[in-house]
């Protein structure tokens, strides 16, 4: 019986090459054949709003007057502008961040700067005293009850932090500015019929988130 040939070796070789070859191209048809797909993610950010408002006339109106031009002016009892020494007259003055959306501050008062063309010697002479007041009290004569800001010249501010503003109008600070020319004030000629001004500025800052 006749018997097959042998292989030669050589034919297995490549034959085993062609096998590898096989098993790798199987390989490269499953990673090409990989899906793809994406995802995303994104956000929007915005601030806080920051701010505080004055009223000098008793609540009717509310301003903003956060530049020296546009200071709300100190609506003082009679007699501011015509004082004698031991008078003393008085101004109203409230504080409230914005209703329509602020976060809550605190604010302290600085000492005043004199207006332009006043009389120094006056301005000098001048001593003031800011009460936070109490509820039910008035900023008048003989009413006035509360926790001192300011006592001294008319350059002297309050404590850093002094008053404390709720967040959206949440509580509204009432100040009583009272302002006086000392009884023991020099009597002399140079203070009469004179006039001067002086310029307050709140500085608030927002509390830390």
């Amino acid at each position: 019986m006749p018997q097959s040939a042998p292989v030669p070796a050589r034919s297995r070789k490549v034959k085993a090459l062609l096998a590898g070859g096989l098993v790798l191209g199987v390989g490269a048809a499953v990673t090409l054949a990989s899906w793809t797909d994406e995802a995303y993610v994104e956000a929007t950010f915005g601030t806080s709003s920051f701010n505080v408002q004055v009223t000098s006339d008793g609540g009717t109106a509310w301003e903003e007057a956060d530049t020296p031009g546009t200071a709300s002016a100190l609506i003082f009892s009679l007699g501011f502008d015509t004082l004698e020494p031991g008078a003393t007259v008085y101004a109203p003055v409230s504080l409230q961040t914005d209703p329509a959306g602020s976060v809550a501050g605190t604010v302290t008062l600085e000492g005043a700067a004199a207006g332009a063309g006043g009389d120094e010697a006056l301005f000098d002479a001048l001593r003031y005293t800011v009460t936070a007041l109490e509820e039910d009290t008035r900023c008048a004569a003989g009413s006035v009850a509360g926790e001192t800001l300011a006592d001294g010249p008319l350059t002297t501010g309050s404590d850093p932090g002094a008053i404390t503003l709720a967040a959206d109008g949440g509580n509204q600070v009432d100040l009583c500015f009272a302002v006086s020319l000392p009884r023991d004030v020099d009597r002399n000629t140079a203070l009469q019929g004179v006039s001067t001004s002086a310029l307050w500025r709140f500085a608030a800052s927002s509390d830390d988130a």
